[in-house]
């Protein structure tokens, strides 16, 4: 994750925070720890407690980069309706965007739209597709009115 909060409930972006101060998670308030190294961008993680969003997964490059066209008060939005709690890749304008690099199940991507969508919001997702071309999963096909289809 992107953001933390500090000890006073500011909102830090991994990048400029202090490996010395305590942060927590904005969904769970679990304490987490901020990773920052030669190998992998500035981030948190959780240290011994279980998230209750289990739509979290690693951040790839690909995402991260999405989400910096973005200013930070719109990115990793925590959003909660009764016990459920998930962060918005985005959400900005009344819109919640979602960006996936991974596989994802038709359960889990009709779940995360009803979740946002009964908050009120609007739902776009942005998918990068590049691999499954790559590896003949995904391909373009011409039709006859000038439009191409994916399958």
């Amino acid at each position: 994750m992107q953001f933390a909060n500090d000890e006073k409930g500011n909102r830090i972006f991994a990048l400029f925070a202090d490996k010395k101060k305590k942060y927590t998670c904005p969904e769970c308030g679990g304490s987490v720890i901020l990773k920052s190294g030669e190998i992998k961008i500035p981030h948190y993680a959780h240290y011994d407690c279980e998230c209750t969003d289990r739509w979290n997964y690693d951040m790839s490059e690909w995402h991260m980069e999405k989400q910096e066209y973005f200013d930070e008060q719109y990115r990793e939005v925590v959003c909660r309706s009764g016990r459920q709690t998930h962060r918005a890749d985005i959400l900005k304008d009344g819109v919640v965007l979602e960006f996936q690099h991974s596989l994802i199940t038709a359960e889990e991507f009709n779940e995360r739209n009803s979740f946002y969508m009964s908050l009120g919001y609007k739902v776009a997702w942005v998918f990068d597709v590049e691999d499954q071309i790559d590896e003949g999963l995904l391909y373009y096909e011409d039709t006859d009115d000038d439009r191409i289809q994916m399958r």
